[in-house]
């Protein structure tokens, strides 16, 4: 597999605002013109790979406390070097949180966001081109958290306060998803 696979799905990708739109751009902006869009070592930027995860009655989604960043966000990860990044997303989802197997509920991007990564330790800021699939915990397996982060959270729908706005979106995108899914996957 190699970036073409990942231009494919960027471009069947259905961008729902301004937002999507352009970041939908700057992703094949930025694969076509690095080489190294996969690797960390490029200082710029990289292509990473995340899962929204619901629970299995759909009343929750799945969060982890990022150990570096500090904040509240879906697990994921680098790619360092693989161009599937359904992969990526899945190994970083049994990595951080324990889970595996579980139910891709669109077989496609869920969503495209770019992040801001400030300097940390020696490595620079940079950007992250992340690409984020939609999964459901069928089973209700139990998460557990690893080294990277301080705890694991189910966030119910209902009460959907936090303050990082991409968790925001992906919670209000999901909760559309979930009543039909053709009105956000078409």
């Amino acid at each position: 597999m190699h970036r073409q696979y990942l231009l494919k799905q960027i471009h069947n990708y259905v961008a729902h605002n301004k937002t999507d739109i352009q970041n939908k751009q700057k992703f094949i902006d930025f694969i076509n013109s690095r080489p190294n869009c996969f690797e960390r070592d490029n200082d710029f930027g990289h292509i990473t790979a995340s899962s929204w995860v619901i629970s299995a009655d759909e009343s929750a989604y799945l969060l982890l406390h990022h150990r570096k960043l500090n904040i509240w966000c879906h697990p994921g990860g680098h790619c360092d070097g693989e161009t599937n990044t359904l992969v990526v997303a899945q190994k970083e989802l049994a990595e951080e949180a324990g889970l595996e197997n579980l139910n891709l509920l669109h077989n496609g991007i869920f969503s495209l966001a770019i992040f801001n990564i400030p300097k940390y330790a020696d490595i620079p800021a940079h950007l992250h081109f992340d690409v984020t699939y939609i999964f459901k915990n069928d089973k209700a397996k139990i998460a557990k958290a690893n080294n990277e982060s301080y705890a694991l959270k189910w966030v119910n729908f209902a009460q959907n306060s936090l303050q990082e706005k991409h968790v925001n979106h992906l919670a209000e995108k999901s909760m559309k998803f979930l009543k039909d899914p053709k009105l956000i996957l078409s």
